[in-house]
């Protein structure tokens, strides 16, 4: 896995960041320089590219807004970027995949995972990076709501609707936008 973690790296830098791996070779390697941390300020980062993950996506589509996709699964994140969605493979909970792509310094998170704990998980490692990032987080049920509430900048919205319906999207895409 590792090869291919790090072409998607590379193609996250040269997608998002416009940096290509030569400018980072230039530049010492170092991940995540003042420059690409800037950049990451206007960026909306989605993990998960299931029902919510897609309706979020096409709202921020809608309002211009730059954003950028984890997904785990390699078929859906492959499927996503065959439909010309800038969706990366990379697992949301492991702490170093979110600094790789430089999730700490985004404007904003969106964890739109159903699995309750893989939610959880990301957002506690997207708190150890950056305890001030604001995160918008799909909770599983209304105690899982009030858990992830508790940390400091997090909304957490609990689905109201069957998973496959487009209303059920629409809390976290007005707290997105």
């Amino acid at each position: 896995a590792g090869a291919s973690d790090d072409s998607e790296r590379s193609r996250f830098r040269e997608a998002v960041l416009g940096a290509s791996a030569a400018a980072d070779a230039e530049a010492g390697g170092a991940e995540g320089s003042l420059a690409q941390r800037v950049k990451m300020k206007d960026v909306v980062v989605v993990l998960g590219y299931g029902a919510i993950g897609k309706v979020v996506c096409e709202m921020l589509d809608a309002k211009l807004c730059r954003y950028v996709v984890l997904e785990k699964d390699e078929n859906k994140a492959t499927a996503a970027r065959d439909d010309g969605r800038p969706v990366f493979l990379g697992d949301a909970t492991d702490g170093s995949t979110l600094e790789a792509f430089m999730a700490g310094d985004a404007r904003l998170v969106v964890a739109a995972i159903a699995d309750a704990k893989a939610c959880t998980d990301s957002v506690v490692a997207l708190k150890r990076i950056n305890a001030q990032l604001p995160i918008l987080a799909r909770a599983a049920d209304d105690t899982h709501r009030r858990r992830l509430a508790r940390l400091r900048n997090v909304q957490a919205v609990v689905p109201s609707l069957a998973s496959d319906s487009k209303l059920l999207s629409l809390p976290f895409g007005g707290a997105v936008l």
